[in-house]
């Protein structure tokens, strides 16, 4: 997987509900009905100036568990990676985007994610104070949708 660009953007709370990519139509939906075939039960990463991103993630697909690491360029690259690894997907990672939607110390981070597969686009977003999470929420939210 490959991060295409990071952006980051503070103050605004401009939301797009739909973006054209030629004759692709993407719509992002902050809450749907889909019915959620993967679920984030538990997720750590590791990162640091000497240290190797590494993350570890339990996955609940299609209602069994799996479990699984990997190591990455950084700390979302190895959380995508070991998601990557647990649900079989090839989903290709066109768009990377993180925005703070608070201010301070504590702001809340919103990550939002363009996943293609094969003709297939979809955008997605997580949020969380913790980038990483955010990351890892948009992503499988991604591939519930990609289905």
């Amino acid at each position: 997987m490959s991060v295409l660009s990071i952006r980051w953007f503070r103050g605004t709370r401009e939301r797009r509900s739909l973006e054209s990519r030629g004759s692709c139509q993407i719509r992002c939906v902050a809450h749907r009905g889909s019915q959620q075939n993967l679920k984030l039960e538990y997720l750590h990463s590791y990162s640091g100036t000497t240290a190797i991103p590494t993350a570890t993630a339990r996955l609940l697909v299609n209602g069994k568990t799996r479990e699984g690491a990997s190591v990455g360029d950084g700390p979302v690259d190895a959380v995508y990676k070991v998601i990557a690894g647990l649900t079989s997907t090839h989903a290709k990672l066109l768009r990377y985007d993180i925005r703070a939607v608070t201010e301070g110390t504590e702001a809340m981070g919103e990550v939002t994610v363009l996943l293609e597969v094969g003709n297939r686009r979809v955008m997605d977003r997580g949020a969380s104070t913790d980038i990483i999470e955010a990351s890892a929420k948009a992503y499988v939210d991604g591939l519930n949708r990609l289905g």
